[in-house]
């Protein structure tokens, strides 16, 4: 056997792990089988990058460590299951990396294109506020409406919902149906067609 020794190869941006029989290795030999032949020795090299994927709030950003070899480029990738940091007002729903494009967000798992220069990703959230009309005991339901918003980590607010209280008149129990007033703040009353707004809100 001989010993391969560890030069001092340089390319610029990369590490050099050692030599190795196979151009497309990943890893360096430490020595070579005794033989009378020619040998082509071919100098293996690594580089790192990262894909950094954007929550809510930039303190909780993720990281995934992507290592590329050698002539590499552009490697495919698992998207990793990262949906820790979710404001509880938020549900994760996906990731994107165009953040003006959250029509059909990749998911867990799916497979994406990364840069040797790194790639940013962007979790995706949908919000929604759920108006619900109870009767006058708090207790039963006469109907609801939901409207729900997306957007991306780097786009989160407290989003507005505007309802148009239900155009029609309630009666129960002989009584005739007045106004709506919030169970939270009980002086404001709500009549035909006034606009209820509020924010996200599980």
């Amino acid at each position: 056997y001989t010993t391969l020794f560890r030069s001092g190869r340089v390319k610029e941006g990369y590490d050099f792990i050692g030599w190795n029989t196979d151009p497309d290795a990943t890893e360096g030999l430490d020595e070579l089988p005794a033989t009378s032949g020619d040998i082509t020795l071919y100098a293996i090299y690594s580089k790192d990058t990262t894909i950094t994927y954007h929550t809510y709030q930039s303190n909780l950003d993720y990281t995934q460590d992507v290592t590329f070899y050698n002539n590499e480029t552009v490697k495919n990738v698992n998207l990793a299951n990262y949906a820790l940091a979710v404001n509880p007002l938020y549900i994760f729903i996906g990731y994107t990396v165009d953040e003006t494009d959250i029509t059909s967000p990749l998911e867990v798992g799916d497979t994406i294109e990364v840069p040797i220069d790194g790639l940013d990703i962007y979790c995706v959230y949908q919000s929604s506020s759920k108006l619900t009309y109870v009767d006058v005991d708090g207790l039963t339901e006469i109907t609801s409406e939901t409207k729900t918003s997306t957007a991306v980590s780097t786009d989160i607010v407290d989003y507005e919902y505007s309802f148009t209280v239900i155009d029609k008149e309630y009666v129960t129990n002989g009584y005739t149906f007045n106004y709506w007033v919030d169970v939270v703040d009980t002086t404001a009353q709500y009549e035909y067609n006034d606009v209820y707004t509020t924010t996200a809100t599980t």
